[in-house]
């Protein structure tokens, strides 16, 4: 505590007069009060601490930290234990005036950044104490969480959320999430879904299904995709899978049907959804609903064989009709409009597949393109229209029931270039990145509204016409000159842009690539050179490399132009991946080692801040592109292994082990370097990008399952899932390292325990 600090602490408890009986003993304060001398050690060791200040009728309660992310977060916490006693509503932050007082001058010194403060009468102390003694046992308990932002707000809360889930940072994505549950930062529903998110991003169907909340959720009319797809996944894993795998349609259809009433919603359509597992639900549900002509279409969709087998046991549920068919009434218009409204979207969409051309059919088809997000529809829909006389095109733009879902469909096949836009349409990065353009200083407040409020952050729309105009407003925005506060918007922007596009299930999707190379630029040349950038960077030229690998000097160049900065610590497990994945597409060793020995001879010692995996890897890729040998024997003198540590990885028992990614050079280093630690342990690696024979054979029979979901088919992670028999495990990115350090990891854990 420095001389200021305590200075201001003994003026403010002289102000108490003799009511705690303030001693100093050897510089040490003391008081006979046990919570307010819990407080008096906190703020010594510079934890947040809450103090009284009274006045003739009322105390003022003051909250000091002097960092400000602390003070933000934790008075949100401490809200909820006053709020009984308090006699102000006030929850600004105040900050102390050098020159008001000795108080003042002293506090503006030692909390620069300011200090919360609330009142309560002056007879209710005591229960203030003892409130404030049971925020402490809380707090104590909490996690520590220090971000580099210097504002906590939901924007910056759920971008550290979704950096951790990429990362796969599980324990801090949910001490993140906590954070946002105490500080009530979204609503009620918002943090639900956050929470399906986290457990989806594990593959934790369990925790999901046997959830408190799931019935809550399934019974929403509009809940976003991922969640629902999340919500019927778990179902379908923790009641369907085992039995179809093993064949047992009956007992899985018995299944299906006792629990169909928690799906509720779930329900309504399987339309945009291009998941297997998603279609099996769908075709149970059509034959609890006796509706062939609903599982034919669902047959038509499906994209692996394993599915067909169930569709033909549920082709013989269909009872035989004895009475006569009773033929519906109303035209099927009228019919598929009943479907519409009640939220059948599947049945209208299938009864106006049979309808002839007319206004009502573009409608209602325009309405399924909207709710659902299908592509397909999108573009039935659209072509549909242009074949409607122009009359009929401008009665269902001038139609309040039908114009926002015209716009949209016309927005998903032309751009927004050319389509007036509605405040109840959907907000797209289209219209953000347009708006960024277009808009003064003075008018910024909207673009940062709709990043700060998850019900309105910008969607992607997947269609040809969108994307292109995407790619062509990024490029507008990389040659526009921006002031400082425009800049910093754009950066807030993309940075949460990039996220999103990497957290698409389908990344990287064929024809995006354009737009994946544009947003490259974007990042280089506005974002700050980081860990969790650098990131970004790696999976899109990770992503671009799967697409189109002919143009890797293109993204080299990227790449070194990213690293063209003063070596820092913190970037070397960046950097070990950039130079790995470019090392195993074939780019010239001289462009690689020129930066290895750069980084390297800056840094020496530096590097051992980080894991002896990352060394040892380090190392290997120096070995291997032709590093400095001076260089490569420096850094391996940094490895010293103690005689008394046990390796876990040698002492593991013979293990079968699968390792399912696309990188199959980097999943062999990890494998080379494993087997020599322990020569018991057997690999195998599978590189398919769908299900097959051989990688179900891998899932069901191998004792442990790696699945680098970074470089890895989202069907396959899906498809494979029935067959585990335990649950895998997730390395962070398809690195070397990162998978030798998972696997570490968990045999540390077997051996613990």
């Amino acid at each position: 505590m420095t001389t200021t600090s305590k200075e201001f602490l003994q003026f403010l408890l002289k102000k108490n007069g003799a009511k705690y009986k303030v001693t100093e003993i050897n510089d040490q304060l003391f008081v006979d009060h046990p919570v307010c001398q819990e407080m008096i050690d906190r703020f010594v060791k510079g934890e947040t601490s809450i103090l009284p200040f009274p006045t003739r009728d009322e105390i003022l309660w003051l909250c000091l930290q002097a960092d400000e992310q602390k003070l933000t977060v934790e008075y949100s916490s401490l809200k909820k234990f006053i709020s009984p006693y308090r006699t102000d509503e006030q929850d600004q932050k105040r900050f102390f005036d050098k020159k008001s007082s000795e108080l003042g001058r002293l506090g503006s010194e030692v909390f620069p950044n300011g200090y919360y403060m609330f009142t309560t009468p002056t007879d209710k102390d005591g229960q203030i104490w003892d409130l404030l003694k049971l925020w402490i046992t809380v707090i104590n308990r909490k996690p520590v969480i220090i971000w580099q932002e210097s504002v906590i707000n939901a924007f910056t809360l759920r971008s550290k959320f979704r950096q951790h889930l990429e990362l796969k940072e599980w324990g801090e994505a949910e001490k993140t999430l906590g954070v946002i549950r105490e500080g009530h930062y979204v609503s009620d529903e918002n943090y639900l879904f956050l929470q399906v998110e986290l457990w989806s991003a594990q593959n934790k169907w369990k925790d999901i299904w046997f959830w408190k909340e799931f019935e809550a959720l399934s019974g929403l009319q509009r809940i976003p995709k991922d969640v629902k797809v999340s919500l019927l996944t778990a179902f379908y894993f923790v009641k369907l899978a085992d039995l179809e795998v093993k064949g047992e349609f009956e007992a899985s259809y018995e299944n299906f049907k006792a629990n169909r009433f928690q799906l509720r919603s779930l329900l309504d359509s399987h339309l945009g959804i291009d998941e297997d597992h998603i279609f099996r639900i769908f075709a149970h549900e059509s034959a609890f609903e006796q509706n062939r002509e609903k599982l034919s279409f669902i047959k038509s969709q499906v994209s692996q064989e394993e599915t067909l087998p169930l569709i033909a046991f549920l082709e013989t549920k269909f009872t035989v009709q004895v009475e006569p068919v009773v033929q519906p009434t109303g035209s099927p218009e009228e019919r598929a409009k009943e479907h519409l409204l009640n939220g059948q979207i599947d049945d209208a969409y299938l009864i106006l597949q049979d309808c002839s051309l007319s206004k009502e059919k573009v409608g209602m088809l325009s309405v399924i393109a909207f709710e659902t997000l299908s592509g397909e529809i999108q573009k039935e829909a659209y072509q549909l229209l242009l074949e409607l006389p122009q009359k009929a095109q401008d009665e269902l733009m001038d139609d309040s029931h039908t114009k926002k879902y015209i716009i949209f469909i016309k927005m998903a096949n032309e751009g927004i270039q050319k389509t007036p836009r509605q405040d109840d349409m959907k907000y797209t990065w289209n219209h953000w990145f347009k708006k960024v353009l277009e808009v003064e200083n003075e008018s910024l407040d909207p673009l940062f509204e709709v990043l700060y409020v998850e019900d309105r952050l910008p969607v992607f729309v997947w269609s040809p016409s969108m994307i292109a105009e995407l790619g062509n407003l990024i490029v507008e925005v990389a040659l526009e000159s921006f002031d400082a506060k425009k800049s910093s918007v754009m950066k807030e922007g993309i940075a949460i842009f990039i996220s999103e596009l990497i957290r698409d299930k389908e990344f990287p999707r064929t024809m995006t690539a354009e737009l994946y190379g544009y947003s490259v630029e974007l990042l280089l040349l506005h974002l700050n050179k980081n860990k969790i950038h650098t990131n970004y960077l790696n999976r899109l030229l990770e992503g671009l490399l799967q697409l189109d690998m002919l143009e890797i000097n293109k993204y080299w160049e990227w790449a070194k132009e990213w690293y063209s900065i003063k070596p820092m610590k913190a970037m070397i497990p960046n950097l070990l991946f950039t130079l790995e994945l470019f090392y195993d597409y074939g780019q010239d060793l001289e462009d690689l080692w020129n930066v290895w020995n750069q980084w390297t001879s800056t840094l020496l010692n530096g590097i051992a801040t980080v894991s002896l995996a990352e060394i040892q890897d380090w190392i290997k890729l120096g070995e291997n592109i032709g590093g400095e040998a001076f260089l490569i024997k420096t850094v391996g003198e940094l490895i010293k292994v103690e005689n008394e540590e046990q390796d876990d990885v040698a002492a593991a028992p013979e293990s079968s082990i699968a390792i399912f990614t696309l990188r199959e050079n980097s999943a062999r280093r990890a494998v080379e370097q494993l087997s020599k630690r322990n020569p018991k342990l057997k690999f195998r690696i599978n590189v398919d990008t769908h299900l097959t024979t051989q990688a179900k054979n891998l899932a069901s029979n191998s004792d442990i399952v790696v699945m680098v979901t970074t470089a890895m088919k989202h069907a396959l992670s899906y498809g494979i899932t029935p067959y585990l028999n335990s649950d895998p495990i997730y390395p962070s990115s398809s690195g070397t390292s990162s998978i030798v350090a998972e696997i570490e990891k968990y045999f540390n854990n077997v051996v613990a325990v």
